[in-house]
């Protein structure tokens, strides 16, 4: 072979062994850049604890970032989990969780919802949408998944309809509702507090002492009663407002009251739960 052949095959491979080595380094730029707060474009947005509310006529999801003089600044999702990897594991997660509900969580050999247990605190999982997690009105540990398929836990504690903020690393960060979906596969946990002695579910035509709780709340949120109020039966008048509450606060419309419709009972009737902080 002609050596003017031979020097053009490797120029040929010397070009492209260089575009892929600049592929590379921009890749790995893109994921390990992540800026200080002193030279980055992007800010943490910083939030007093989700206040416990005390009165019906309090805001049903806590108090405005204007109101404490806050702007939120989108925070770049990605960068922002890489910086604070070793802040989003479960441990740390529930630690803010519980401090939110005035709760510490500092033993190492104890599982987190046996410990809720303990300050009659429930855990809920469930696989939703944020969507739903504003109708529940509860901080919520929110599992991510980065593009190099490691896993994160970070705690929502604020939601409108663009803009998410979580707790990660000491601060409350502003994202896009956007970019967290693009990370979030709808997994989520949050606690809620039940009022009564044993977590069941109300179905129409079951029998039951506690049936009475649920005529009472109903009715105190309704405006109205509903009669017979001493019945402990679920029956068709039960069901009926059910649905309506169901529908008006735009839950699931089965006439069951699960743990979900419950939780918004009881943001309703203001049993002192913290709320999701409200972001403008």
């Amino acid at each position: 072979e002609s050596g003017w052949r031979v020097a053009l095959r490797f120029a040929a491979v010397a070009s492209v062994g260089a575009l892929l080595i600049a592929a590379a380094v921009i890749t790995v730029l893109r994921f390990t850049d992540v800026r200080s707060p002193t030279t980055s474009n992007t800010q943490s947005v910083v939030l007093p604890a989700p206040q416990i509310a005390t009165t019906a006529q309090e805001p049903v999801a806590g108090r405005a970032i204007s109101e404490v003089g806050a702007t939120p600044v989108e925070t770049a999702l990605e960068e922002l989990l890489l910086a604070e990897a070793e802040n989003t594991d479960t441990r740390s997660a529930f630690q803010h969780l519980f401090s939110i509900w005035g709760v510490a969580f500092e033993e190492k050999n104890v599982r987190a919802c046996e410990h809720a247990r303990n300050y009659q605190l429930s855990c809920f999982y469930k696989r939703g949408s944020l969507t739903q997690i504003q109708q529940l009105d509860r901080p919520a540990i929110l599992t991510l998944h980065d593009l190099f398929g490691g896993t994160h836990q970070v705690v929502l504690i604020g939601l409108n309809a663009n803009t998410a903020v979580i707790a990660l690393g000491g601060a409350e960060h502003a994202i896009s509702t956007a970019s967290l979906s693009e990370l979030w596969f709808g997994e989520y946990m949050l606690l809620w507090r039940p009022q009564l002695a044993t977590i069941k579910s109300f179905i129409p035509g079951m029998q039951d002492p506690d049936v009475t709780w649920l005529r009472r709340s109903l009715a105190t949120i309704q405006g109205s009663p509903i009669n017979p109020m001493q019945s402990d039966v679920f029956d068709a008048e039960l069901e009926a407002r059910v649905r309506d509450y169901q529908i008006a606060r735009r839950l699931a419309v089965d006439g069951l009251v699960g743990q979900q419709t419950q939780i918004v009972i009881n943001s309703d009737l203001d049993i002192g739960a913290p709320r999701l902080v409200r972001v403008n």
